[in-house]
Parts: structure tokens; sequence; C-alpha cells
């Protein structure tokens, strides 16, 4: 565990911390009273996703394959790619 401070606004992860959270990791903040809590989010699989579609259609192949060219279109589009 490692102590730091806010400044100028901005709050520097400890070293042990920063080696935890990878450059490309998303992270997700809440506070709680006192209480910061940092994780990391985990993205869901593409199966996992598809699991979740109501009812019993079968989604067509095209279709699947457009939602993840969406994704990456947006990811690639958040790196400034």
């Amino acid at each position: 565990m490692g102590t730091t401070k806010v400044v100028n606004g901005r709050l520097e992860l400890p070293p042990e911390a920063s080696k935890w959270a990878g450059p490309e990791d998303e992270l997700v903040v809440f506070v709680v009273g006192d209480t910061l809590i940092i994780k990391k989010l985990h993205p869901l699989r593409l199966s996992e996703l598809a699991g979740r579609v109501p009812g019993d259609k079968e989604i067509p192949l095209e279709e699947i394959a457009e939602e993840v060219h969406a994704h990456r279109r947006e990811k690639r589009h958040a790196r400034g790619a």
C-alpha cells in the first residue's frame, strides 16, 4: 500500500498501483464517503454478449460482423489512430 497526494487536481497512483493497471486498461472510479475505489473494467467477450440476446432468435452472421467492426472502429477512434 502506498500513499499519494492530489496536486493541481491530479492524483498520481503509487508505483504498485501503476504496475497493477496496464497502459491500455480502463478503470472505473467510485467515491463512497471518504473512500475512493478504483476497479479495472473487464470488457465482455463476444460470446457473453451473444448470450444476452432475448428469445431464441439467432443473429445473422452479417449482423454480428457489423457489430464487431463498429466496436473496433470505436476503439480505434478512441485511441486516436
